[in-house]
């Protein structure tokens, strides 16, 4: 006797907010399929060290191009001996610096929630980022080796448009049923055979009983594990298969 369960750590998938915000809008539907890339919600950003720290690299932008133009500048009045070379010394130490608080900034955004193509936007327009969209997540290593679509169910959206979220606060929960566990139950006297059949890695064949159209055999199935102790009531030992 088996069930289908699900994968415990891997067919749910709990979607978080990256930062905190104010939801301005809600893209899924509950039940829908999505897949990795698509839109669930929009937040706009009310985390005011994230802001802050989106000032202070701009405010470091700015401050890199001007030393960049003193520095062309003093190398050409240093060249005709106008002014001593320490100057542009100490100007090209300050450039330095100052490309070394903006990598600090890119990574401090980065460790915030932002992706790299909004942190090379900020540095390209100027300009902080008000509103961020999350999205579908990527499926993980073994999702994307199996032979089916990458696509995820919206099993439950926990958030309305106008919710104020802190960082880590669920938003939707997404599941993954590309693969499924069958758990099956073995008694005493099963416990060799089935042992020696998940250490050789044995085919096995599952019987699934339809709503009276008989039974649908499902071939070439091997055991994951066997769990290693017996249950006080039933005196049953639990057993799982993996199930595309």
């Amino acid at each position: 006797p088996a069930v289908l369960a699900d994968r415990p750590g891997r067919s749910e998938i709990t979607v978080s907010a990256p930062m905190t915000g104010i939801v301005t809008r809600v893209y899924a539907i509950r039940g829908e399929a999505v897949a990795p890339g698509d839109p669930l919600f929009q937040l706009r950003l009310t985390h005011e060290d994230l802001v802050e720290k989106q000032i202070a690299l701009l405010q470091a932008l700015e401050k890199l191009d001007v030393i960049k133009q003193e520095v062309a500048r003093l190398e050409q009045v240093t060249a005709s001996g106008a002014i001593a070379g320490k100057r542009l010394l100490e100007t090209r130490y300050e450039q330095r610096k100052t490309e070394a608080a903006i990598r600090a900034g890119r990574e401090a955004l980065l460790l915030h929630g932002l992706t790299e193509a909004q942190v090379e936007d900020i540095a390209a327009r100027r300009r902080l980022v008000s509103n961020v969209r999350v999205d579908t997540p990527a499926p993980d290593e073994a999702h994307e080796a199996a032979a089916h679509a990458n696509l995820f169910q919206v099993a439950q959206l926990s958030v309305k448009r106008g919710d104020h979220v802190l960082t880590g606060s669920p938003l939707a929960v997404l599941t993954d049923h590309c693969e499924l566990y069958i758990e099956g139950k073995a008694f005493e006297h099963d416990a060799e055979v089935l042992n020696r059949a998940a250490n050789e890695a044995a085919e096995v064949t599952a019987l699934v009983e339809g709503n009276g159209s008989g039974k649908l055999e499902v071939t070439g199935l091997r055991i994951l594990y066997v769990e290693n102790r017996v249950e006080r009531d039933s005196r049953a030992l639990r057993f799982y298969v993996t199930l595309p």
